[in-house]
């Protein structure tokens, strides 16, 4: 699961994932309430800002709660409605912030990368190890890893695709990735994974 600081810049500050693509629940006040806090604590917002940004988010609830009564549209126009509604959210939220606190959201956000890389690292020793992984594999892995996040990227800064189009491209990037991650391994390495991938099921049941 993503961390609770990730779940919290996707909610309050950033534009919604490319992946993103079916219709969600508006998330209890409570619960906003609660991230909102967090992230008020992680910038030291001040009282007037605080008060900003519960009129930014009390109106983009009210403007989500037309467009989900609004059932006249098509899906891929609910889709795109919501994402203009989800980057000017984003841009408001953004506007109230000091240099200082843009300064301090950007450490934020370079502090969960490096925590991702290192969770990155960590498993990828430990596919190292279980799978008994080459020096050259292991490269291979990186590489890959590092040409699939600048396509993803790439993919998501383009504004001259459509929703439709970046989500078809994204669906060929992941098959493509998942092509050449297999052509990584040995048939033997496969078989192992594939083994693990089956005992899942069983290990969470048992829980």
């Amino acid at each position: 699961m993503k961390q609770l600081l990730l779940a919290v810049f996707a909610a309050l500050l950033f534009s919604t994932s490319l992946q993103a693509q079916e219709r969600r629940e508006i998330k209890p006040k409570d619960n906003m309430r609660a991230q909102q806090q967090q992230v008020g604590k992680q910038l030291n917002l001040t009282d007037s800002q605080k008060v900003q940004r519960k009129a930014v988010q009390e109106d983009f609830q009210k403007k989500m709660q037309e467009l989900e009564k609004n059932e006249s549209i098509t899906v891929r126009e609910y889709r795109d409605r919501k994402e203009a509604l989800l980057k000017a959210r984003k841009q408001d939220m953004e506007k109230m912030l000091s240099a200082e606190q843009k300064n301090k959201l950007t450490q934020m956000k370079a502090a969960e990368t490096a925590k991702k890389e290192e969770q990155f690292a960590k498993h990828l020793d430990k596919m190292k190890k279980d799978l008994v992984l080459t020096d050259a594999q292991v490269t291979q892995l990186k590489i890959q890893r590092e040409n699939m996040k600048k396509q993803m990227m790439a993919l998501k800064e383009n504004e001259a695709m459509t929703r439709e189009q970046k989500k078809a491209q994204m669906t060929e990037l992941k098959k493509e990735a998942k092509s050449a991650h297999d052509k990584i391994f040995t048939e033997a390495q496969l078989k192992k994974i594939e083994e693990r991938k089956k005992k899942r099921p069983d290990q969470q049941s048992a829980k």
